[in-house]
């Protein structure tokens, strides 16, 4: 398993590098091209995620994530590509989440 992340010295990437030795830790920006590549490489499936926190009032931004990762799964030719999306959580709630 090749979990991205901003910053694999974060605590919450190491909490989920302690779940299993499979885990390995990868530092990627998702807007960027060469870090998604390099990321995506040699991988048989992929479960993409977008990062609506970075800029929360921008969708254009995660539309561009989702995009760059599909592309990139696709140039690769990577068999298997799940897309995880969800509304807006805060909406679907009443202000909840």
């Amino acid at each position: 398993i090749r979990a991205l992340t901003r910053d694999v010295n974060s605590e919450k990437a190491q909490a989920i590098k302690r779940l299993s030795d499979n885990i390995e830790m990868v530092t990627c920006d998702i807007s960027k091209y060469d870090d998604v590549k390099r990321a995506f490489q040699d991988s048989w499936a992929i479960y993409a995620v977008t990062d609506f926190w970075v800029q929360p009032d921008k969708p254009e931004v995660e539309l561009q994530q989702g995009q760059l990762m599909a592309d990139v799964a696709a140039s690769l030719q990577i068999p298997y590509y799940i897309w995880s999306t969800l509304d807006d959580s805060n909406k679907i709630s009443d202000g909840k989440l």
